[in-house]
């Protein structure tokens, strides 16, 4: 699809990606999903109304998802492949591997980007960090995006030496010479409300944030 980009929001009810401001227009094609919360597996119990009739279909499934992203990937090169967040809990796969099989689904992917919603926050800090772990292997590592969390050097798991051990505020993929600035934004009073982020972990102003962050990236002559 064709448009040109300003602050581009993938708000969902979670988590958001914001794109770097533009005022050329770009070619591309964005891939997105978020909230699967370990849906690992097809459900085979949906019944739809097709034709006035209630009928079984079998729908989702992590493995589908990885495969339709393939097949609209093939042929061509200007994809991005985003993942907005609530990756984990929710599904009896969550209960049983504590976050290595979605690790493992998300991997087959290698999304470009992956911003951390709420429900990352479920486990404190500590249970983040250890699904992030499973998530980054030698042939992936997707970045991890949140510009408005702001984890305790020293005293959170997610910031042992400094704040971005796990967490980055943006990054920057080139697509056809382009380059695209992603910055990852949290929800912040959902996720304090909802989950359980250690409670020396701060979270700063959304569009404050956002808006520091396409300057620092626009200044960098990322204009995308």
């Amino acid at each position: 699809m064709s448009f040109t980009v300003f602050a581009l929001m993938f708000s969902v009810s979670l988590s958001g990606v914001a794109m770097v401001a533009s005022t050329h227009a770009a070619d591309i094609t964005i891939l997105h999903v978020n909230d699967h919360h370990s849906h690992l597996r097809a459900n085979s119990r949906m019944n739809l109304d097709l034709g006035g009739e209630s009928t079984r279909v079998v729908s989702g499934g992590f493995p589908a998802v990885a495969s339709k992203i393939r097949d609209l990937s093939e042929g061509r090169d200007n994809v991005l492949t985003l993942h907005a967040g609530d990756a984990i809990t929710g599904d009896l796969y969550y209960t049983l591997f504590k976050g290595a099989a979605d690790a493992a689904m998300m991997n087959m992917v290698c999304f470009d980007a992956f911003v951390l919603g709420n429900h990352e926050f479920d486990h404190g800090d500590a249970g983040l960090k250890d699904f992030l772990d499973m998530l980054k292997t030698e042939e992936c590592a997707t970045p991890v995006l949140a510009a408005n969390v702001r984890p305790e050097v020293g005293v959170s798991p997610l910031a042992m030496n400094s704040t971005d051990d796990y967490i980055q505020p943006y990054t920057i993929k080139k697509i056809n010479g382009k380059e695209y600035g992603i910055i990852g934004i949290n929800i912040a009073e959902k996720t304090k409300k909802s989950s359980n982020p250690d409670a020396t972990t701060m979270f700063d102003n959304e569009t404050k944030t956002a808006q520091k962050y396409i300057k620092e990236l626009t200044e960098k002559g990322v204009a995308r």
